[in-house]
């Protein structure tokens, strides 16, 4: 469904609103602007695009009468909602979506009905390449390899992940050791390929990059089942999209925000806020497109083949994926996707 530009700018003060009054409640994960979903098993959505207000948990009966009694700064008044839909045009949804970051700290095998490579994405590779496992190699655990993109300064060849996979700690620093694969796989500093450089937190986005180590394996642009990646473009609405990472491998879906949206999550026990955060759903409802092992992988545009968004985070139950808009986190990051 197409929205004029004064609708959609009136969207988005309500998205901004929204989030700040919101993000603060410990029940709320996520503020966007999306698609509603009718149907989960078959993916049929509705065709009236709504606010949504992503809960962690949906009381009901005696909980919900318990928790406005008990709890107030935790209950979400109907009449704030309404009184938002009038003044915007637009509905309010309150979808599920427990989200957690997907950065595996314990042996995470590939969920049942996940697509993929043939070839593990958990080894050791030569040449390095996008939906590979990688990590910090002083902290334990895992998380994926996004791909290959070039410094707009140096030129220098970079490779680019989540912060919380190439770092993780607020206390790690430039220079640290990245390893291929990470060391929850069996990695270690022997397995050096690359120094952490910077990172985006300034920018709000969970992102990082880290420069190659001059005679380390080289790194290649391609992603591990999928093939090279032809730049970088903005997410859509129903843009169909897939990705490879290092437990799920290579599965698909589908882009289901009409605007990106804001969260709140916790590194290192620091509460930060998350922007320009693009939902993405299973195409066949119950499909697994993401877990614990994935953060870092990038999700590529089926048609154009150019990377979309940077996964970061999931919702476990509904299998939800949640992506950080890939042009606002080579701008924070002040790189560009290579493209040899």
């Amino acid at each position: 469904m197409a929205i004029n530009p004064q609708s959609l700018s009136a969207a988005q003060r309500m998205v901004t609103q929204a989030a700040g009054r919101y993000l603060s409640n410990p029940r709320v994960s996520t503020v966007d602007f999306g698609f509603r979903i009718r149907d989960r098993q078959g993916f049929r959505l509705s065709d009236e695009p709504c606010l949504r207000i992503h809960l962690r948990d949906k009381p009901r009966g005696t909980r919900l009468e318990l928790l406005e009694a008990r709890r107030p700064d935790l209950y979400i008044d109907d009449r704030e909602l309404r009184a938002l839909e009038q003044t915007y045009g637009f509905s309010v949804d309150l979808p599920l979506g427990d989200y957690r970051l997907d950065h595996a700290v314990a042996f995470a095998p590939a969920p049942s009905g996940a697509g993929g490579a043939t070839a593990s994405h958990i080894r050791r590779f030569d040449p390095i390449q996008g939906g590979i496992s990688v990590g910090n190699a002083w902290l334990p655990g895992s998380g994926t390899l996004g791909g290959k993109v070039v410094d707009r300064r140096t030129g220098d060849q970079m490779l680019l992940s989540n912060w919380h996979v190439l770092a993780g700690r607020w206390w790690i620093g430039a220079g640290t050791s990245v390893c291929q694969p990470g060391r929850l796989d069996g990695g270690d500093a022997g397995h050096l390929v690359a120094r952490l450089t910077r990172d985006a937190w300034r920018s709000f986005l969970d992102a990082a990059v880290a420069t190659l180590v001059a005679g380390s394996r080289p790194l290649i642009n391609d992603q591990l089942g999928i093939g090279p990646v032809q730049g970088s473009a903005t997410p859509r609405p129903l843009m169909h999209v897939t990705k490879s990472g290092r437990t799920t491998r290579v599965t698909s879906g589908v882009v289901t925000s009409i605007l990106p949206g804001r969260m709140l999550t916790y590194t290192d026990g620091v509460r930060r806020v998350v922007r320009d955060i693009w939902a993405i759903e299973p195409e066949v409802g119950g499909d697994r497109i993401s877990a614990a092992g994935d953060s870092g992988s990038w999700w590529v545009d089926v048609d154009s083949r150019r990377a979309v968004g940077l996964h970061f985070a999931g919702e476990q139950a509904i299998s939800r994926a949640l992506a950080m808009g890939m042009p606002a986190v080579l701008d924070a990051l002040a790189v560009d996707v290579a493209l040899t």
